[in-house]
């Protein structure tokens, strides 16, 4: 049987949460679901700020120290469709 690691005091220490799917109670199951969606949207979040994060190293290990200043350059207009 899995479990669900949540924190519980502010020092950090995770509790197990373990829930038994072929013996809940009917009353919990909105409380699971719940619980479920707020582990989703953490780990959304997390993942989101991962990519971030390799995404910034990647893009400043591709400029070396030696690259001119691009800031000051004008974009270049997009093309209008018609």
């Amino acid at each position: 049987m899995q479990g669900v690691s949540l924190i519980t005091d502010s020092n950090g220490t995770p509790a197990v949460l373990t829930i038994d799917l072929r013996t809940l109670d009917p009353d919990n199951s909105l409380l699971l679901a719940g619980l479920l969606a707020k582990m989703e949207q953490e780990t959304e979040a997390n993942e989101r700020a991962d990519w971030r994060l390799l995404s910034h190293m990647v893009l400043n290990r591709s400029y070396g120290d030696d690259e001119p200043d691009y800031s000051g350059v004008p974009a270049m207009p997009s093309p209008t469709h018609r």
